[in-house]
C-alpha cells in the first residue's frame, strides 16, 4: 500500500494559490495525486474533509463574502425588528394619549351642559328676584320731587 510519507492526501492533492494580490481565493490544482487518493482510509478521509472544511471558513476570501452577504440581512433583520418595536411602544403611548384625550373631552362636554345649567338657574334668580323683590324696593312718592326712595 503506497503513502505519501506523512503529508496529507487530499490537500497534498491541491495547491492552493492566490488569484491576486488583494484576493485570497483557493483553486484546486487540477493534478491527481499519485496513487494516494485510493489508500486512504475512512478516519483519514475525515480528517482531511474537516481540514478543507476549517481551511475553507478560515481563508479571508469566504469570510469576507459570508460577512457581505450576511450583514445586510442581519441589519435588515434588526431594522423590522426595532421599527417593530417601537411601531407598537408608540402605538400603546397614542391609545393612552387618546384615551386621556377622549377622557379630557368628555369632561369638558359634562362642563359646558353645567355651566349652561347654572346660567339658566341664575336666568331663572334674576327674574324671580325681579318678580317677587319688587315689593321690598316701594318707592314713597314725593309729592314734591317724584323720587324713588328705597326702604
Amino acid at each position: 500500500m503506497p503513502t505519501n510519507q506523512g503529508k496529507n492526501p487530499v490537500t497534498s492533492r491541491y495547491t492552493f494559490r492566490s488569484q491576486s494580490p488583494s484576493s485570497d481565493r483557493q483553486q484546486p490544482n487540477p493534478s491527481p495525486p499519485v496513487g494516494s487518493a485510493m489508500s486512504c482510509d475512512h478516519d483519514n478521509m475525515a480528517e482531511v474533509i474537516r481540514n478543507g472544511i476549517e481551511e475553507a471558513f478560515l481563508s479571508k476570501a469566504f469570510q469576507a463574502t459570508l460577512v457581505e452577504s450576511l450583514v445586510p440581512a442581519i441589519a435588515e433583520a434588526v431594522r423590522e425588528k426595532i421599527c417593530n418595536d417601537i411601531s407598537q411602544a408608540f402605538q400603546l403611548e397614542l391609545d393612552a394619549k387618546q384615551a386621556q384625550f377622549d377622557e379630557a373631552t368628555g369632561q369638558i362636554r359634562s362642563l359646558r351642559r353645567e355651566i349652561s345649567s347654572v346660567r339658566a338657574l341664575l336666568d331663572d334668580q334674576e327674574q324671580y328676584s325681579r318678580r317677587n323683590c319688587l315689593p321690598r324696593f316701594l318707592a314713597f312718592l314725593n309729592q314734591r320731587t317724584r323720587q324713588v326712595l328705597m326702604i
